[in-house]
C-alpha cells in the first residue's frame, strides 16, 4: 500500500473548495514522491456525450 501525507500548509481554497496543492506519497519500496498541483479548473464544462449510457457501461470515454 502507499501512504499519502498532506501538510496543513499545503491546502488552498479554489472557488470555495479546499484542495491539496502538494501531496507527499510514499510507496512500499520506501520511495517518496512529491505531487504538486500547478493548474486547476474546479468545474470544467463536460460534454453531455461523455455520460451516455453506452460510455458509462463500456467505461470508454471520447477524447475532447
Amino acid at each position: 500500500t502507499r501512504e499519502v501525507n498532506i501538510d496543513a500548509g499545503d491546502v488552498a481554497e479554489f472557488d470555495g473548495r479546499w484542495l491539496p496543492i502538494r501531496e507527499r506519497i510514499e510507496v512500499p519500496s520506501g520511495e517518496t514522491v512529491d505531487l504538486r498541483l500547478l493548474n486547476i479548473d474546479v468545474d470544467p464544462p463536460l460534454p453531455n456525450r461523455l455520460f451516455s449510457r453506452g460510455n458509462l457501461i463500456k467505461q470508454k470515454f471520447p477524447a475532447f
